[in-house]
């Protein structure tokens, strides 16, 4: 669906270091966002998941759970 602006990825990432105090990269791509950790994380990756779903976001998560790639 890809509707997120880098906005909405923004506060995504400011809430992430809130809530986990953990940072997340942000890339954007021509196809939507990537977004990677340093190193894996499942409650971040848990809410990674539940806010794209909440969005209607399509997201890959990587074999070693750190890039999430939306759209």
């Amino acid at each position: 669906m890809n509707n997120l602006t880098v906005m909405d990825i923004s506060r995504l990432q400011l809430e992430i270091e809130r809530r986990f105090d953990v940072h997340i990269h942000i890339h954007d791509t021509c196809s939507g966002f990537d977004l990677s950790l340093d190193e894996p994380n499942a409650e971040v990756s848990a809410w990674i998941q539940d806010f794209m779903r909440k969005n209607g976001e399509p997201l890959f998560i990587s074999d070693d759970g750190l890039t999430f790639v939306v759209g």
